[in-house]
């Protein structure tokens, strides 16, 4: 007669088991019910026959089949749970992805429809959109210098430096200006860059340098300078932040109290200049006289005809016939 019994145990064990335990379980429970004439499919209805049975005749389960049975059941409610769980997260993650797609596509399109206006400017401007993306020739400069001698001398050497602070924050900015009118056409455009360029490093190098200028090394030589390298290197992130701010309010201030001095000196009433004393007119003997003298030193015989003749008040002819008579002399 068939074990239930231990069958049930068995079978229990292909349920909750874990790697090997399982087929193995199944094989044994396979093997007793072969000879009553059932097979695997059949061992759930027969334990579920048995346990009817048990409890229409009052029997009851052991109570290590019962643990299994209610083990197993709660396994299962959790595994199901989990699953569920699992799944509303991918769901709920899904929905959040394709939310933050729409909204950077909405973003995008109303960035687009802002600045048509602002890329039809700038393509115009530069006539046309792939001259906007073409060498200017300051950067074609910068390119042929790059390619070919290389290095900061090459990019210093292209083109003259800026000589004021003033100068090189503006051409700094030229460049920025140009580099941010080509991202708004190409973000429009839905242009993508694929790869760092001669073109950029060139420029590059040349911002850098042009950096270096307005924050260190060219000489303020008043205080709307220092007040432009401050404010630029505040721009660039120099330095401490703070420090620098506190600087540019001083120099505001000073700036500020020197002006309201030239404001007040000016108001103010200024006592009437002497008059200029009249002098006599030079005579005619008198300006070959003097001509004859520049013609003796050194820095005349450099001078030209002109130069001497306006600064004496005389024609370039009487300098020439003056210079004639000395070279006659001699």
């Amino acid at each position: 007669m068939l074990d239930l019994e231990k069958l049930r145990k068995i079978w229990s064990l292909a349920e909750r088991g874990t790697g090997g335990e399982i087929e193995a379980a199944k094989a044994r429970a396979e093997a007793m019910v072969k000879p009553y004439g059932y097979t695997l499919k059949d061992i759930p209805s027969l334990l579920k026959r048995d346990r009817e049975t048990f409890s229409s005749t009052g029997s009851h389960w052991d109570a290590e089949t019962e643990a299994a049975a209610r083990w197993w059941r709660e396994v299962h409610e959790a595994d199901v749970r989990r699953k569920e769980e699992a799944r509303q997260k991918k769901e709920a993650e899904k929905r959040k992805e394709q939310e933050y797609r729409k909204r950077i596509r909405d973003a995008e399109t109303a960035w687009r429809r802002a600045n048509k206006a602002v890329v039809q400017e700038i393509i115009k401007k530069y006539g046309g959109y792939d001259a906007v993306f073409a060498n200017t020739p300051d950067e074609q400069k910068l390119v042929d210098a790059f390619v070919e001698r290389g290095g900061d001398k090459a990019i210093r050497e292209a083109f003259p430096l800026p000589v004021t602070i003033n100068e090189a924050i503006s051409e700094y900015r030229k460049w920025t200006d140009i580099g941010d009118e080509r991202e708004t056409v190409a973000r429009y455009k839905e242009r993508k860059k694929i790869m760092w360029d001669t073109q950029d490093e060139a420029v590059h190098k040349r911002r850098w340098l042009l950096i270096d200028l307005a924050c260190h090394e060219l000489p303020a030589s008043s205080i709307e300078d220092l007040m432009l390298r401050v404010q630029f290197q505040i721009e660039q992130n120099q330095y401490d932040l703070k420090e620098q701010e506190a600087i540019l309010k001083d120099l505001a201030r000073v700036q500020s109290s020197l002006d309201a001095e030239r404001r007040a000196k000016k108001e103010s009433p200024q006592p009437a200049a002497p008059k200029p004393r009249q002098r006599k007119p030079k005579t005619a003997s008198h300006r070959r006289n003097e001509v004859r003298q520049i013609l003796a030193t050194d820095e005349g015989k450099t001078m030209t005809l002109r130069q001497i003749a306006e600064k004496v008040g005389v024609s370039p002819a009487t300098v020439m016939k003056l210079r004639r008579e000395a070279a006659g002399s001699i």
